[in-house]
């Protein structure tokens, strides 16, 4: 490594010294949601975190298998050979105990001063002394259900995280191993983007004084609401504001401005139902052409798959309370509503006529 980086070491970092440590700054997996590239995680729910008003997540399956997994596939990687990438010489190389390439571990968040609102805990650094240079090896599992997300590359989210610690650890290049389904292994380089580590460093910047000035506000009392990122329209905020905000018998006052905001959702709801009808339209021509085939393969271009599902299991809920309705009734639960968001204005048109 660079010798400007420093090191803080996570070896028997409690809890809550790792919260504290992450919300003084960014970390690799945050990167996305600030960038609006995933589709799960918002930047204002990031900004809440980093301010200690929403709560990190619980470690959850996903995160448990993906630890779980992470010394299981640096230690296979040991044994591709990028030269011949098929399995098959993976698990021979295996056998033989024949090492391709080394990888080493970094019990440590590491920093760069060029960069005071970073941090990055990669996975695994590719020893420099076994390959053409020093690398960043992170490390994904993808459950069969996720796995279709990258057919086409590697997804938008995990591009920003990889070229995060790219810039960080101030390397050209790294390589992503993954896991599919438990048993189709894969490994995808990746180099070093100029252009898009300036987009990423430049928005973090943004974000990082947002919640710097609002961390003043907030320790002298005063509101700092209107510090938040600005609001886009990605499922992920959607899914922020259903979380933060519980829904009161309370009437808004009408600001003509969300009349006119009501009026524009609503046309770019009939927008959208043109377009799905378009898209359902080409995909019905390209699965004609398909007719039996799975996969049309355009190389480095990219591919179209249509392939089949897997049968699913479903449980007779209905059968099952008919035969046996008191067993039915003692495991019976209630979950809170979710908030049903409605547009009912009437257009311009309508309500001049009216």
């Amino acid at each position: 490594m660079k010798s400007n980086l420093k090191l803080v070491s996570t070896v028997d970092m409690s809890h809550d010294q790792w919260l504290a440590y992450r919300l003084n700054g960014i970390g690799g997996s945050e990167v996305s949601a600030i960038l609006g590239l995933n589709p799960y995680y918002s930047s204002h729910k990031l900004f809440y975190q980093k301010l200690g008003e929403v709560d990190y997540p619980a470690e959850n399956i996903h995160m448990f298998w993906g630890k779980e997994h992470e010394d299981k596939i640096a230690e296979i990687w040991k044994f591709h050979d990028p030269n011949k990438p098929d399995f098959e010489t993976t698990m021979i190389n295996r056998k033989a105990g024949k090492v391709v390439r080394n990888n080493r571990r970094v019990n440590a968040y590491i920093t760069n001063p060029d960069f005071n609102y970073a941090f990055a805990s990669v996975d695994r650094l590719i020893n420099k002394g076994d390959a053409d240079k020093e690398g960043v090896l992170e490390c994904k599992t993808i459950s069969a259900f996720a796995a279709n997300v990258w057919e086409a590359g590697i997804p938008p989210m995990y591009v920003a995280q990889l070229q995060y610690y790219l810039m960080v650890l101030d390397l050209d290049y790294g390589e992503l191993a993954t896991l599919k389904d438990g048993k189709y292994f894969d490994v995808i380089p990746f180099e070093r983007n100029n252009d898009f580590i300036k987009l990423i460093d430049e928005s973090c910047r943004r974000f990082w004084d947002l919640v710097t000035r609002a961390r003043i506000l907030k320790q002298e009392g005063k509101p700092f609401e209107q510090l938040e990122p600005e609001i886009d329209n990605q499922e992920a905020y959607k899914l922020f504001l259903t979380e933060r905000y519980n829904a009161e018998a309370i009437k808004v006052a009408p600001a003509m401005e969300y009349l006119d905001l009501g009026r524009e959702y609503l046309s770019v709801g009939e927008d959208i139902k043109e377009l799905e009808e378009k898209q359902a339209e080409i995909a019905n021509r390209i699965k004609a052409y398909m007719k039996d085939g799975d996969m049309i393969d355009f190389g480095a271009a990219g591919k179209i798959t249509w392939k089949q599902n897997k049968d699913s299991v479903t449980f007779d809920k209905d059968k099952f309370k008919s035969e046996n309705p008191g067993l039915f009734d003692k495991y019976i639960i209630t979950k809170p509503g979710a908030r049903v968001f409605k547009v009912g204005v009437k257009k311009l048109e309508q309500a001049v006529a009216a």
